[in-house]
């Protein structure tokens, strides 16, 4: 069986979710093309500020794209966990059923209450999967995909220089994650923890000769 077959009639929840999960990106990128056309309108009109008379518009229909984004994201986050929540309820009895099929030498085996994590662990994995990070993959990448495309309809020249200093953030993280990048960030993650160990070795040192921690004799003044 496919995952999202054991959501039963409530599969469809989940592409819901995701297609809301995508308009409410979509939507999320009204507030900032409303500050760039109130930007525009101020700098037309520099220094008679006065002028500009859309811009109280532009606010309020930033802030209504701002509304309905969140609007939209909650309800798709409705509809996806309806759908994983009888996802996991489906997987339980599934697997409660392929138990009840099984010899009794296999319980002698494994131990109950191992089974019975390994099922409601697996179960609650699927769905954290299916109530958050698909929805969130969906609306990320509609942002990533989204974002490049704005800024270059708007203003290509702005939108190729922040994506020239995008390319080369990426570059400089793919350097330091490579080759002696890497090593150089092992040893100093192992320096800061052995710095760490240190620390807590010279707070639990004892002390006076009383055999209790620096800690313990702190504590003891605790009410």
């Amino acid at each position: 069986m496919r995952l999202l077959d054991f959501a039963g009639p409530r599969k469809i929840f989940s592409y819901l979710g995701c297609l809301l999960s995508i308009l409410s990106a979509i939507a999320g990128f009204g507030p900032y093309i409303c500050i760039w056309l109130a930007a525009s309108d101020l700098l037309a009109v520099a220094p008679h500020w006065s002028r500009a008379t859309g811009i109280a518009i532009y606010g309020w229909v930033g802030l209504g794209f701002a509304v309905l984004s969140v609007v939209l994201y909650c309800s798709g986050l409705l509809l996806t966990h309806m759908a994983a929540f009888r996802t996991a309820s489906n997987m339980r009895k599934e697997a409660v059923r392929h138990l009840m099929r099984l010899p009794l030498g296999y319980f002698d085996l494994h131990a109950s209450g191992e089974l019975r994590r390994t099922i409601d662990g697996s179960a609650g994995d699927t769905e954290t999967l299916l109530a958050h990070i698909v929805p969130d993959a969906a609306g990320s990448l509609t942002m990533v995909l989204g974002m490049p495309i704005l800024m270059l309809v708007f203003d290509w020249r702005m939108g190729m220089a922040c994506l020239v200093s995008v390319l080369i953030a990426a570059v400089c993280i793919r350097v330091m994650m490579s080759g002696q990048g890497r090593a150089f960030l092992k040893e100093y993650q192992d320096a800061l923890g052995a710095d760490v160990e240190d620390r807590h070795g010279v707070c639990s040192r004892h002390s006076r000769g009383q055999g209790l921690p620096a800690d313990g004799l702190f504590l003891q003044g605790l009410p």
